[in-house]
C-alpha cells in the first residue's frame, strides 16, 4: 500500500511552478511506534528504576544543601525515620516517568526526521522531557528536604505543584536532558 501511494503521488504534476518546488523540497515523515516488549519495559520498567532510585535522588537532595556532610552522613538522613523514608517522594516521580521511557526516544527519532538533523530533535526533546518531568523531580526534592527539616524542628518550603513545567532550575534541567 505505501509504495502504490508513493507511486500515485510521484504521478501526479503540480499545478504550478510552485507546485514543483513544493514537491522537490516535500519528503514524507514516518512515525515508528516501539515495539510492545519496549512500551512494556517503558511502563512498567521505567517507574520501578525511578521509584528505586528515590533514595538517591533524596541524598543528592540533602548533600546539596550541606556539602560539609559525608555520603554515610546524608544517607543517615536519607534514612532517619527508618527504611522507608528512603522512598519519600518517590510516588510523585512515577506517573511521569511512563512518557518519559516510552515517549521520548520515538519523539526524537520523529523530529530527526522531520528536521533532518540532529540538533533540533535533541533540544525540542529536552524541553518535552523538562515539561514533563521538572514538576514531579521538584516536588520530590522539596519533600525529602521538608523531611529532614521536620526532623529538625526547621519550618518547611512551600511545596511546588507537581503539574507545573517551570520554576528555578528549569534550563538548567532542559540543558542536563
Amino acid at each position: 500500500l505505501a509504495q502504490a501511494w508513493l507511486k500515485t503521488d510521484a504521478m501526479r504534476e503540480p499545478k504550478s511552478r510552485l507546485g514543483w518546488r513544493c514537491q522537490r523540497r516535500s519528503k514524507r515523515i514516518t512515525a515508528q511506534l516501539p515495539e510492545p516488549a519496549i512500551v512494556l519495559a517503558g511502563a512498567v520498567g521505567g517507574p520501578l528504576c525511578m521509584f528505586l532510585l528515590t533514595p538517591l535522588r533524596n541524598a543528592l537532595t540533602l548533600a546539596s544543601q550541606s556539602p560539609e556532610r559525608s555520603a554515610w552522613e546524608v544517607y543517615r538522613g536519607v534514612f532517619a525515620e527508618g527504611f522507608g523514608t528512603g522512598w519519600t517522594g518517590g510516588s510523585v516521580t512515577i506517573l511521569p516517568s511512563c512518557p518519559q521511557f516510552i515517549v521520548m526516544g520515538p519523539l526524537f527519532h520523529f523530529l530527526e526526521e522531520m528536521f533532518g538533523t540532529a540538533v533540533p530533535a535533541v533540544i525540542l526533546t529536552a524541553i518535552a522531557e523538562t515539561l514533563v518531568t521538572y514538576g514531579p523531580q521538584t516536588l520530590n526534592a522539596q519533600l525529602a528536604f521538608n523531611a529532614e527539616q521536620q526532623l529538625l524542628a526547621k519550618p518547611p518550603v512551600p511545596l511546588l505543584r507537581p503539574m507545573r513545567p517551570y520554576g528555578p532550575g528549569a534550563l538548567a534541567v532542559v540543558v542536563r536532558n
